[in-house]
């Protein structure tokens, strides 16, 4: 079973709305899909540049983890075929200060189940962490 853990801080702002150049902050679904884009694109650069834009983390230790991850998935490819796509799977939300997103990564001749934890301390969402792995049973499990 292959697993990558890492914490992820989400960076946000508050939006007035008298002031037409500030940005909304993307919500933590937007965030997870923004990443399965990149996951679908084979892009692993990518989606850790998106991730090193809320993450607080030392750039060589998040380069560590992404060479883990190319590395690791330099195996998947070879059992699993290649990347068809991406679809989101469910959302489990505990409270409003905790939700996760389960996504799979679809492959030729498997699935590659990815989760994304965050959590509301305040206004704003931090990803906590976010992993995958090729856990398929898990995927029918409910919301726990």
């Amino acid at each position: 079973m292959i697993a990558l853990l890492a914490a992820v801080v989400v960076l946000a702002g508050a939006q007035n709305a008298a002031s037409p150049a500030a940005k909304a902050v993307p919500d933590p679904r937007q965030i997870s899909e923004q990443a399965m884009s990149f996951v679908a694109a084979d892009d692993m650069k990518g989606m850790f540049k998106l991730i090193a834009l809320h993450m607080p983390m030392k750039s060589d230790e998040l380069e560590a983890i992404r060479t883990k991850m190319v590395d690791m998935r330099k195996t998947l490819s070879e059992r699993t075929g290649r990347i068809l796509g991406y679809a989101f799977i469910s959302e489990c939300r505990k409270s409003e200060i905790l939700v996760r997103y389960t996504f799979v990564e679809k492959r030729e001749k498997s699935v590659v189940r990815w989760q994304f934890l965050f959590y509301k301390p305040r206004n704003t969402w931090q990803m906590l962490s976010f992993f995958m792995d090729e856990d398929m049973n898990s995927l029918f499990m409910p919301c726990t």
